[in-house]
């Protein structure tokens, strides 16, 4: 009989010993759930961006054109800006007794322009001007280099990795010293925006001079006009 009590008070000391820890379990698998926020506001940009590799747009301008040296870039504060252009270089040439084509001697002819407005409803357009070609002879007296025709053809956008940005268009233009704008970089709504870099192939930046314009010892000079403005 004490046997059998005994065997009866383990039982049920083991059947509480299974209730309380399912008890117990039950207890610890309460549902918690919460929410939290994470904020950011932007601004246009307002600062200098530098010029950046054209091969390689994420590292910053090598400054290796040996036809270019201590471009810096313009300085230009954001947040819509032309931050570099090249200085064209087509070297010493001598005088043709034909209408002669001349390539740049650059080594990456570029124009670099930054959109930080943070406004995808606008766009930007940037033109340009070339003034004629002009210099002194041996008497220093001005001369002009008639009819010359600066070409930038087959021109190439690149940009930082990862831009979301469509990129802006690139049109073929040509400079003839007059006062009329070409237009050589558009963007539409929702496009252009960060930094971006139109370059071009040296053999694609070309200066057509007719025969019979040039004269000899002249060093002959254009100065180009770079304008960029929102544009829808």
């Amino acid at each position: 009989m004490k046997n059998k009590i005994a065997l009866y008070s383990a039982l049920l000391l083991s059947l509480g010993g299974i209730a309380t820890t399912g008890v117990s379990a039950f207890a610890d698998a309460t549902d918690s759930n919460a929410t939290s926020n994470a904020t950011i506001k932007f601004l246009p940009g307002d600062g200098v961006t530098p010029p950046v590799d054209p091969d390689n747009p994420d590292n910053p301008d090598p400054g290796t054109d040996p036809e270019d040296p201590g471009n810096g870039g313009t300085g230009e504060v954001g947040p819509l800006s032309i931050d570099y252009v090249s200085n064209l270089s087509f070297g010493e040439q001598k005088i043709s007794g034909a209408n002669a084509v001349y390539e740049a001697k650059n080594t990456t002819p570029r124009i670099q322009v930054t959109d930080t407005r943070g406004d995808k409803k606008a766009g930007w357009r940037l033109s340009a001007t070339a003034s004629p070609f002009t210099g002194q002879d041996a008497d220093a007296q001005n001369v002009v280099l008639r009819g010359t025709e600066l070409s930038l053809n087959n021109g190439t956008t690149v940009t930082t990795t990862g831009n979301n940005s469509a990129a802006p268009t690139v049109s073929d233009v040509v400079l003839d010293g007059s006062s009329t704008a070409v237009d050589v970089m558009t963007a539409a709504p929702d496009s252009g925006q960060g930094t971006w870099v139109d370059k071009y192939a040296a053999s694609d930046v070309t200066l057509k001079v007719p025969a019979g314009s040039a004269e000899n010892g002249v060093d002959y000079t254009s100065t180009i006009e770079w304008n960029l403005v929102s544009a829808p």
